[in-house]
């Protein structure tokens, strides 16, 4: 369980992630001066493009669980702006563009100062979250052996509508299912 972290030493960052990961570059920013060191931010990351191999992946965290949960009919309702951009990019990318960026620091040799690259998407063509209701659709499309029910999934920005379907789409079934399991002697 993550430890507890005050709102008052969060301030204006929305997060413990967003909170440690300014602390790390506080860090390097004052421990790296004299050797050349980088500090590189990508927004967040998904599946391969082609390296090491199209659409590889070794975890399910983020959009990818996002997406895994509503394609098995896990997942129903999410509370977020539909029209929100999605700020993705893919692994391999990622990978990339750091090892560029680290030449490029080397290159510089800048011993004083710590450069800072963001990897994130543009605005030309943003992929929105609606997008990945989308993506879900075909994947129940395309089928799993894994499926537990019917594809059903929406974004809302209403936190009442979310609440009560969540409530009814999620909670109660979990319920059911859990009484089902214990009832037949398994774990629930």
């Amino acid at each position: 369980m993550p430890a507890y972290v005050p709102p008052y030493l969060l301030g204006p960052l929305p997060n413990t992630y967003a909170f440690t990961k300014q602390i790390a570059e506080h860090v390097v920013g004052e421990e790296a001066l004299g050797i050349p060191a980088c500090v590189y931010r990508p927004s967040i990351v998904i599946a391969s493009v082609k390296e090491p191999i199209r659409s590889w992946i070794d975890n399910i965290y983020g959009p990818v669980g996002l997406i895994q949960g509503a394609v098995i009919g896990l997942l129903h309702i999410m509370i977020g702006n539909p029209e929100g951009r999605a700020d993705l990019v893919p692994v391999d990318y990622v990978i990339n563009s750091c090892i560029a960026s680290s030449y490029k620091t080397a290159q510089d040799r800048s011993l004083s100062d710590i450069p800072v690259f963001n990897y994130t998407t543009s605005d030309t063509n943003a992929l929105l979250w609606k997008h990945l209701v989308l993506c879900t659709y075909q994947g129940w499309k395309v089928g799993s052996e894994k499926l537990l029910w019917k594809y059903f999934f929406r974004f809302t920005n209403n936190k009442y509508i979310f609440r009560t379907l969540h409530f009814l789409l999620e909670i109660i079934p979990a319920h059911i299912i859990d009484f089902t399991a214990v009832r037949a002697g398994k774990k629930a």
